[in-house]
């Protein structure tokens, strides 16, 4: 086991002591409704955009292209690499191409919108989900991250579960926020158990590009452990990194 002295960590919220950890935490209401939130926005953008494409696809064919000579200006429809000049008679005509510009931008807007939301519920993780209770008092999401809960605990090694850490403007809740009981440097473990889940995996590296982008590098200050169904992590691999990473230097 590690040895460590008296340390606060997370602004005083986890209390750890030489023999015996204290540990008070809660999730906030707030954040939950936030989560709620966004789920509602995500179906309204959803509708609005499946809306937005069926208007556009009843709108005339090509773009508006406007050109200005002097005072005077002039509208083309641009259509297959060609632009067609269209006449005051066709007024018309210039106003759809110009309607369905207008709606492609917001259609645009929206699409980008909803892929915020859509990083946000990705990498936000649901307090109702908290199901496996560790000897440290916390309670978890799944086995292996119990395992590595009570491993820590065990080891004497300061640690919070899912604190908020604010990466620009994206808030992500690693799994594990870890505070060196000799260095005092803080280390972020992130355990990925469905990477045999090809949506899992992929909202697991864009989870790790986004550490990267803002310095939090895998080996260096980023402890990472990945599980398959056929591959559980194991308490043995789990004691072996913590090994390497809090009691070997």
């Amino acid at each position: 086991m590690c040895h460590k002295k008296k340390i606060d960590l997370c602004e005083g919220k986890c209390l750890y002591k030489s023999h015996s950890t204290t540990i008070s935490y809660s999730k906030s209401k707030e954040v939950t409704t936030i989560y709620k939130k966004m789920l509602h926005k995500a179906e309204l953008l959803d509708a609005e955009i499946q809306s937005l494409e069926q208007q556009i696809k009843k709108m005339p064919p090509g773009k508006l292209v406007i050109t200005r000579n002097g005072t005077n200006y002039k509208w083309f429809q641009a259509l297959k690499g060609q632009k067609i000049y269209l006449p005051k008679k066709k007024r018309n005509l210039a106003k759809q191409l110009a309607h369905k510009k207008y709606l492609s931008l917001l259609l645009e807007h929206k699409v980008q919108e909803r892929r915020a939301i859509q990083f946000y519920l990705n990498h936000y993780k649901i307090p109702e989900k908290l199901i496996h209770k560790s000897c440290s008092g916390n309670v978890l999401r799944s086995k292996s991250e119990a395992i590595i809960d009570m491993m820590l605990f065990m080891s004497k090694i300061p640690f919070r579960y899912e604190c908020a850490l604010s990466l620009g403007e994206i808030i992500l809740y690693p799994d594990f926020t870890i505070l060196h009981p000799k260095t005092g440097e803080t280390y972020y473990w992130e355990h990925f158990g469905m990477v045999d889940n090809s949506d899992y995996r992929q909202a697991a590296f864009s989870k790790l590009q986004l550490y990267i982008e803002h310095k939090i590098i895998p080996t260096q200050n980023l402890i990472v452990t990945f599980e398959t169904q056929e591959c559980p992590l194991t308490s043995d691999q789990v004691e072996k990194v913590i090994q390497h990473y809090f009691c070997e230097k």
